[in-house]
């Protein structure tokens, strides 16, 4: 079976009319069949960076693997919205 990776940048996720067209997007490449897809999906517009200054101002002295951990989320939040706007 072919593959298809679709790869959604922060833009995508500017307000919830843009997760509509996101989901819409999945849809149409679900109804149009014949490939398995694979959505990649980076943070909100911003989202990043405002976890990361969070972090840093609680302890400037961070880990890195501590960082990591708390700047995916933010991957793990969009892709769960995106998920909710596709179901409904």
């Amino acid at each position: 079976m072919k593959t298809t990776i679709v790869n959604f940048e922060s833009s995508s996720f500017r307000d919830p009319c843009h997760y509509a067209r996101v989901a819409r997007h999945l849809a149409e490449l679900r109804t149009a069949g014949g490939s398995k897809i694979i959505a990649v999906v980076s943070a909100m517009s911003g989202m990043t960076d405002k976890r990361k200054a969070a972090m840093l101002g609680v302890n400037g002295e961070t880990s890195p693997s501590n960082l990591d951990a708390a700047l995916t989320t933010g991957e793990m939040l969009t892709k769960s919205s995106a998920q909710k706007s596709s179901a409904t």
